[in-house]
């Protein structure tokens, strides 16, 4: 318990779970604004929703955003979500794995739709951004996949798995998260001033979006770590 904690008379656990609460209403909240505010975005590059069809450019950042922004960030606090509003464990993990089923599903439809496009243009995964986004869709369908596994744990060893488990999904976030904000930053190396400034206000508004939600997970986790007992 650090010093400030017993000068302060407060209970480490109250307050972590009060700490815990906050940022599991928080993160959706900042999530879905964050992703409305996306598809605006999406919207405006693609030259409005009545013009784009699926498999357009367009159609590519919707699918990722909806994917890692909205769901993913739901993903990560629905499980705490659930506990507060009583839903069995189980239950809970049911959950947790459809989100996450999801997650790939959309994730990977978004990768089809840029790979036919790059197939059409012969070039494949040229920067940061495609090389890492790949990664990342490899590592969270392993997430997921080993999240099925979960369900047959037997329970001695579902704490440990749990634990554990919830590490690898916000390492996947986190990562996601980052490369989300790579692909936001996109547009901004082609700025046109005659487009002005509606496109990069809805991207600094996604990318700003992007780093809260970051922080939140990891900034609160580093200061959760501060009221364990040493």
């Amino acid at each position: 318990m650090s010093v400030e904690t017993k000068a302060a008379g407060v209970n480490p656990k109250e307050q972590m779970e009060s700490y815990n609460k906050f940022g599991a209403f928080t993160i959706p909240i900042v999530a879905v604004v964050s992703w409305i505010v996306g598809l605006s975005y999406c919207s405006y590059i693609g030259g409005g929703w009545d013009n784009i069809e699926y498999g357009d450019f367009a159609t590519h950042p919707t699918l990722m955003l909806s994917a890692f922004l909205m769901v993913g960030s739901l993903s990560v606090t629905c499980y705490k979500l659930c506990t507060l509003f009583g839903i069995p464990h189980d239950v809970a993990v049911l959950i947790r794995l459809c989100l996450n089923v999801l997650i790939v599903t959309l994730a990977w439809l978004g990768w089809y739709v840029m790979w036919v496009l790059h197939n059409a243009a012969g070039s494949h995964y040229k920067g940061s951004h495609s090389r890492l986004g790949l990664f990342v869709l490899c590592i969270w369908s392993i997430y997921v996949t080993v999240g099925c596994y979960g369900l047959c744990v037997p329970e001695q060893n579902k704490v440990i798995f749990e634990d554990k488990y919830q590490v690898g999904g916000i390492m996947c976030i986190v990562v996601a998260m980052w490369t989300a904000a790579l692909g936001v930053m996109w547009e901004e190396y082609a700025f046109d001033s005659i487009r002005d400034e509606y496109g990069r206000s809805r991207s600094g508004v996604v990318e700003g979006g992007i780093m809260l939600v970051i922080f939140l997970i990891v900034g609160m986790l580093m200061y959760a770590r501060t009221l364990l007992p040493k």
